[in-house]
């Protein structure tokens, strides 16, 4: 019900013009523009659903999520116009999906089941992401989703387990790769780091072989089709620099040639408003090792404190401020799970979370230039830190806790 009033609510103040700057006649807020050229692009595959041309609307080129856009113009958009309330049933249906596979990560992690979503209620921009055209809600659902397999496949002490969650992982790992082809790296570099952390476990924690195998035979399918398409291409260091990166380059790239073209794009395609950094390109291998910590730096804390009360960019001072009462919050979800690291409080599963928020972040920190795009880009990563947090602070309870509980009743009531 609450979702449904936020999209509501995002309709009747776009509908009535109230504050045109903010959120336009569909109820589409300009803190992401990219919900006009979807809007746009979805209204045009709908009208082909209506005259019967099926494979004409395949063939288009579009996102995934603009394709679901288009067929809920075509279905609810007859009751409610081709507007934001036309995409409330999908919207609302990826935030219960994404609440439920966080609320088992939670439990996975050894948590409680019944912990409080004061992480939800908290940070507007998870409810305004699930009520908006914009591709992020679908990754960070499948994203969690994804994390949960993996989780449950380290936790598994059985063949049978094993392969029900490599099969899962498989599942999913297209739909990553569907809503955001260029953040697939992200899930191949996870499915690397992991398969070296269960190579670890099998040496120290004595972990089956058949668990390193698994590990094993998931990481080459994960990556499969990135290598045939390189081996297909056949790039050279000379090629790259002409063909990828324009003339940019003038040193050779060995292994990060994409992370510099990505971010010359970046760069090229958002304005200068909440921009960082975009005077730093990347011109040689040893360019982006070098900026590692400061991607991670970015990628992590961004916004800084300097920039909490600027009045720059789309979203003007509010957004900033916004902003900046979420990054409080998340810093403090941040150092209470450190300090409990450091405590030795963490759990083998919890690792595999870290791993995962370090080279999204770490990727996002290099790639992503304006601080709109990156702000949104992190979520799934924050809804990880807030799982780890209540699974550190509200453990559950183990059977021998609750023996413990009933025996010092019994004492009390004596």
């Amino acid at each position: 019900m609450a979702h449904f009033l936020l999209v509501l609510l995002f309709f009747i103040v776009g509908y009535s013009e109230i504050n045109p700057k903010w959120i336009d006649s569909h109820g589409y807020s300009k803190f992401a523009s990219d919900s006009f050229a979807c809007h746009d692009q979805a209204l045009e595959l709908k009208r082909l659903v209506e005259k019967g041309e099926y494979t004409a609307w395949w063939n288009v080129r579009s996102r995934f999520h603009t394709r679901a856009a288009s067929l809920m113009y075509f279905s609810w958009g007859r009751l409610t116009g081709c507007n934001v309330l036309a995409l409330w049933p999908i919207n609302c249906l990826l935030l219960l999906l994404c609440w439920l596979s966080w609320k088992y990560l939670i439990v996975q992690l050894g948590g409680r089941s019944s912990s409080h979503p004061v992480i939800w209620i908290a940070f507007p921009i998870l409810w305004i992401h699930f009520a908006q055209l914009l591709r992020d809600p679908y990754y960070i659902t499948f994203f969690i989703l994804w994390l949960n397999a993996w989780v449950y496949l380290f936790r598994s002490d059985n063949k049978k387990s094993m392969w029900k969650a490599a099969v899962t992982i498989l599942l999913i790992s297209p739909f990553l790769y569907w809503v955001r082809d260029r953040f697939w790296v992200l899930a191949q570099l996870i499915s690397i780091s992991y398969f070296f952390f269960a190579f670890i476990l099998f040496i120290v924690k004595k972990k089956s072989f058949f668990f390193v195998k698994m590990m094993l035979l998931l990481c080459i399918a994960i990556n499969a089709y990135s290598v045939i398409k390189m081996i297909n291409r056949s790039w050279t260091p000379e090629q790259v620099q002409t063909e990828s990166a324009e003339g940019l380059i003038n040193k050779p790239f060995t292994f990060f040639y994409k992370v510099a073209f990505l971010r010359k794009n970046f760069i090229k395609s958002y304005d200068q408003a909440s921009s960082l950094d975009a005077d730093v390109q990347f011109e040689s291998d040893a360019d982006v090792v070098a900026y590692v910590p400061r991607a991670l730096q970015i990628g992590m804390f961004m916004p800084f404190p300097n920039m909490w009360f600027e009045h720059v960019g789309k979203t003007g001072l509010l957004g900033r401020m916004i902003a900046a009462w979420e990054m409080v919050l998340m810093s403090l979800l941040m150092l209470m799970v450190v300090f409990k690291a450091l405590s030795g409080k963490m759990k083998l599963e919890m690792f595999l979370c870290l791993i995962a928020i370090t080279i999204s972040c770490l990727a996002l920190g290099l790639v992503v230039t304006n601080g709109g795009a990156l702000y949104r880009m992190r979520l799934s990563s924050w809804l990880i830190w807030g799982a780890l947090c209540f699974a550190l602070y509200f453990p559950s309870f183990t059977q021998n806790d609750s023996v413990k509980l009933k025996v010092s009743d019994k004492k009390t009531g004596e």
